[in-house]
């Protein structure tokens, strides 16, 4: 919270005493108000009209040297203060015009270092920022504005012109308080400061003013309050807000955040022992939404409709049932009850079938597709009352209820009622489990087994497929039994399945299990256009020629196809609305391309294309097509250099190493740019390093984010210098040593040259606790014993440039172990375990003293090998291993002067029999040879599970469901072929899901299938390496296809 004097309302000779210490803080307004020329009255007439842009011409026009030092800060300030305001009142999206009026109320603040000579200028070029920050619909940053905001209530609170404080100081609260329109929500002015506040009501003389600062204190205490007492006062400062009435603005806010307040914490209390409680006050609450509701009309108030419903929702009866999940047989029936404003409620279970009682013909109501169940009053089992206590105000009450005995295995329907509610819920004692796939033309069902997970075949499957559709219900069914492997497969016709819900039944005697779901979206379904457009340049000047093309493609049934001939409608849009308009027909290769002059008339800022079908009637796309920009290319170039190696890549650095940079600054034309200002800014940041294995369709592969790109850094160097007579400044800073993770440091230099011009030069240097980094993969994740492994290395140091390193490579087999003890002191490891571990629980219940001794990996030494990376960082290292299992590849670094670096990949070897290779996993999981195949490969993948003898259904997906297949897992791996066809170009999902003790585990894993054949090798070669402006080339474009 920031320090703030308090404003005290004194009586009348207090406040002579209040202005009389307060003097002599800065210069009165009247002492520069623009009486020197006729230019500030004119620029002073039209910014307070809001021409800020009309304004800040006059402002720039204004020759600063023939002013006092009161007269030039204040124009100095009126130039940002205008400028910043006259970009935002604009459409374009021009960052360095605000960025250049933020620096200049920066100077006009930084220009002031005693405190006492703080000005007027000071303080509303503090308020100015405020604003920027905080009002800008670019910005809208709060906290960054308070900053300023608080800077500027210290400088008013010390001014001797009492009545001009009061209104400031009011001024910038109210403004610091308010939401943006565009903002639905606000939580902003609970930040402010309470003392600040308390300022504001105590200063404050009109009743609205009064009202408001309560209204402020209240929203703030009601976060913000840390101890009872302040908890009592928002009651307080709430009722405080409201006492004047509907001819405060801020009546109705107060009103409703008040019923908000008391629907919480409206009734507080201490009771003998000196403990506090809390309670809601709903009876409060409800009067006071009421007396909102009473006192203005429906659009007079923008919290009327919210606050009919809650008083709606607060005095309504409520009645909802929870039942924790589907029980097991013989498991203990509970569920729990939650309602509102009633005394008695009944409670029914019914026995139902649901592959024959669920109807979805008729129309659904708050239960949804649960009201469509029919009952029988003949298969009621269980039918009992509960009386519960209602004492008029509105509280939720609870409470469990168990059934005294088991249910047998089947489905049932709980129906809890009070009064007029009646709530339904579905209830399930079931040992069977499902798992669906569903996509456009095909929807998959798997029954099995909720413990082992095994099919169970001969089961009927029921699938509703329902929507609504112009207000009606529209539905299909269809019905059939699971095969041999606990499968059933329905082919969608029409392939539309994405626009219907879907519900899944399956019953194997009396067991039953369901699954609803909603609409399905495939990807790549849609069957629309993709358009591509580009500008030959991204930016342009006023009255220059804008040449663009657009590229067509349609996807039809997956496949994209070319709409040759096509004729389409297309509009350009700028800040100022449309500006050009037209037809394009499309060529035999899907493109078109126009040309549109740029005027004088049209506005700096963004453009944007957007295209429709020839009638205008559907839109098929757009896109940013290019901006207009008022631009002066830069006379000169900044460069941020850090020192380099012998062979010239930058140097690393170590953790507590100083580093030293140097910034040059030369014009293009040649020269240095001598005696330039130069600000200079140091940011350091955490630093993680990466590196990604170059690819030949890289676009084609999920590539990590940069998880540090909202990170600027902590500034830890700031200052301001000139350059030397060769154009150069030498900046230098220390690094801890101690810092366990590396660091990243940005160093950015802005050089001003004597015409003003300013231009950005920006680097990085990286400092780690070690100079290098290795990467290591395998080129097959799975192969057969007998087949080779073959490892790859890479080195980089911290800039991710190559170097050459020895490092020992090291192969060790991995033997999983794992020891339980028993509440004997008997070990039980191996197939005892395992067979224990296939139960519902482990370690068995009931059973008090199992613990593990043991769990883990352990190793055994197959090889070592000294390997060295050559000058590219490269390396490979090939093994054979004659043993199935899984191995670890490990990498440690040989180098004398630093701490080793270690990494390490792993390896799978089993043939298509094996069944154990000492392996264990969490989960099922997928380890696939390869995360690139063509067309036409089979691809080697193993599945693991944690225990033996489980199904896993194993599916390869996109845009549709490609194949699928039951594979049984006898041990703890098996090792399957995968054909990889067409379809699954450009990419594919290998998913393996599986049912174990109650719960479904699924794994899966991305695969690339580059469309080679498709694919066009350009390679475009030039007559010379570098041309002079105005010098004519030639450059031969040689196109080959995949052959």
């Amino acid at each position: 919270m920031f320090g703030i004097r308090s404003i005290c309302v004194l009586a009348a000779f207090g406040m002579i005493a209040f202005a009389a210490s307060l003097s002599g803080r800065g210069p009165n307004e009247s002492t520069i108000r623009p009486t020197y020329d006729g230019q500030m009255e004119q620029a002073e007439k039209l910014f307070n009209e809001g021409a800020y842009a009309r304004a800040l011409q006059i402002y720039d026009a204004i020759d600063l040297r023939q002013l006092s030092n009161d007269e030039r800060r204040w124009t100095q300030f009126r130039r940002g203060d205008a400028r910043w305001r006259a970009a935002a009142g604009t459409a374009q999206q021009d960052d360095s015009v605000s960025e250049l009026a933020r620096r200049q109320l920066t100077e006009v603040i930084d220009a002031i270092e005693d405190v006492k000579d703080r000005d007027l200028a000071w303080a509303k070029a503090q308020e100015s920022l405020g604003d920027f920050w905080w009002t800008r619909r670019q910005s809208n940053n709060w906290h960054q504005g308070w900053q300023h905001y608080n800077e500027a209530l210290e400088w008013w609170a010390g001014s001797s012109d009492l009545d001009r404080a009061r209104d400031a100081y009011l001024s910038i609260v109210w403004k610091a308080s308010e939401r943006p329109e565009y903002y639905n929500e606000w939580w902003w002015p609970n930040s402010i400061p309470m003392s600040v506040l308390e300022n504001a009501a105590k200063i404050a003389e009109r009743d609205e003013d009064i009202a408001r600062a309560n209204y402020l204190m209240a929203r703030h205490q009601s976060q913000y309050a840390s101890s009872w007492r302040q908890r009592l006062s928002v009651s307080d400062y709430f009722e405080r807000a409201i006492e004047f009435g509907p001819k405060n603005p801020w009546h109705d806010d107060a009103l409703f955040f008040y019923a908000q307040w008391v629907s919480n914490q409206g009734i507080i209390t201490r009771d003998a022992n000196g403990q506090w409680s809390v309670e809601p006050d709903f009876v409060r609450a409800v009067k006071l939404y009421r007396d909102l509701t009473a006192t203005y009309t429906k659009g007079e108030s923008r919290f009327y409709d919210n606050a009919v419903n809650a008083a709606k929702e607060i005095t309504e009866q409520h009645l909802t049932a929870a039942i924790p999940g589907v029980f097991l047989p013989n498991s203990e029936v509970k569920f729990d009850l939650q309602y509102r404003n009633v005394s008695d409620i009944t409670c029914s279970i019914y026995r139902i079938d649901l592959t024959r009682d669920l109807d979805l013909s008729k129309e659904m109501d708050n239960n949804g597709w649960l009201s469509q169940v029919r009952l029988n009053e003949n298969n009621r089992v269980r039918n009992w009352s509960i009386e519960v206590k209602d004492a008029g105000l509105h509280r939720w009450g609870n409470r469990s209820e168990s059934l005294d005995e088991p249910l047998p295995i089947g489905a049932y329907m709980l129906v809890t009622s009070a009064g007029d509610i009646a709530q339904r819920e579905l209830l399930l004692v079931t040992d069977i489990a499902l798992i669906t796939k569903r996509y456009d033309d095909e929807h998959l069902v798997y029954v099995a087994d909720a413990i082992s997970g095994h099919p169970i075949s001969d089961a009927d499957v029921s699938i509703w497929h329902y929507k609504k559709v112009n207000r009606t219900w529209m539905h299909r069914r269809n019905d059939g039994n699971t095969d041999a492997d606990g499968l059933f497969s329905m082919n969608i016709d029409g392939g539309d399945a994405h626009s219907w819900n879907s519900i899944v039944v399956a019953k194997s005697g009396d067991r039953q299990v369901i699954m609803s779901g909603p609409r399905v979206w495939t990807p790549g379904r849609f069957e629309g256009w993709r358009l591509f457009t580009a500008a030959d340049r991204p930016a342009y000047r006023p009255g220059e020629t804008v040449k663009w093309k657009v590229t067509a493609r349609q996807m039809q049934k997956g496949t994209y196809v070319t709409p040759d001939e096509e004729v389409i409608a297309y509009e350009i849009n700028g800040p100022q609305g449309r500006i050009s308009e037209g037809t394009l027909t499309l060529n035999t290769f899907g493109s078109a391309w126009s040309e549109l002059e740029l005027t004088p008339e049209n506005a700096l800022g963004e453009y944007q294309i957007a295209f429709k079908t020839k009638d205008g009637k559907r839109g098929l796309g757009g896109s940013t097509l290019f901006r207009i920009e008022e631009y002066k290319l830069p006379e000169f170039e900044v460069t941020v250099q850090t020192p380099t190696q012998d062979d010239g890549t930058p140097k690393t650095f170590l953790l507590g190493d100083p580093v030293q940079a140097t910034i040059n600054a030369s014009y293009y034309f040649g020269g240095p740019v001598a005696n330039a200002n130069v600000e200079l800014v140091v940011r350091q940041r955490p630093y993680w390093h990466t590196w990604y294995r170059p690819r030949d369709y890289g676009w084609l592969y999920d590539r990590p984010q940069n998880n540090n790109w909202w990170n600027q850094g902590q500034v830890i160097k700031q200052e301001t210098t000139r350059t030397d007579a060769n154009g150069q400044v030498v900046i230098s800073f220390d690094t801890p040593a101690e810092q366990g993770n590396a660091l990243e440091y940005i160093i950015e230099a802005r050089v001003t040259d004597s015409s003003r011009r300013e231009v950005t030069g920006t680097s990085s240097v990286r400092v780690t606790s070690q100079r290098h980094y290795v990467y290591p993969r395998v080129v097959k994740s799975v192969v057969m014993p007998g087949a080779p492994i073959e490892a790859e290395f890479v080195t980089r140091d911290a800039n991710n440039a190559p170097v050459s390193i020895q490092g020992s490579v090291y192969v060790r087999r991995q033997i999983w172990r794992e020891v339980w003890v028993a509440p004997t002191g008997r070990e039980v490891f191996g197939k005892e375990l395992d067979g224990m571990r296939k139960q519902l629980m482990f370690p068995p219940p009931g059973e008090p003293g199992w613990y593990c001794r043991r769990r883990g990996f352990e190793e055994e030494s197959v090889l070592t090998q000294t390997v060295t990376t050559d000058k590219d960082g490269k390396a490979s290292f090939t093994f054979t291993p004659e043993k199935p299992g899984y191995y670890k590849i490990a990498w440690s670094s040989i180098v004398t002067d630093e701490p080793p670096v270690t990494t390490e990949t792993y390896a799978w070897v089993a043939r298509p029999g094996d069944v154990d290779i000492s392996y264990r996993s969490d989960g099922v999981q997928i380890v696939v040879e390869s995360d690139t195949f063509r067309a036409g490969d089979e691809a080697t993948v193993m599945i693991t599970t944690p225990v033996s003898d489980r199904y896993v259904l194993f599916t390869l997906e996109g845009r549709s469901l490609y194949s699928h297949q039951l594979v049984h897992v006898a041990n703890t791996a098996k090792l399957i072929r995968v054909p990889i066809d067409s379809r699954s170009i450009p990419n594919a999902m290998l998913t393996a899901s599986m049912i174990d003790r109650t719960i479904i585990q699924t794994a899966q894993a991305a695969i690339v299938v580059p469309p080679v054949d498709q694919f066009l090798n350009v390679d475009v070669a030039s007559t010379s390496d570098a041309y002079q402006p105005r010098d004519d080339g030639t450059f031969t474009v040689n196109v080959t296809d995949s052959e």
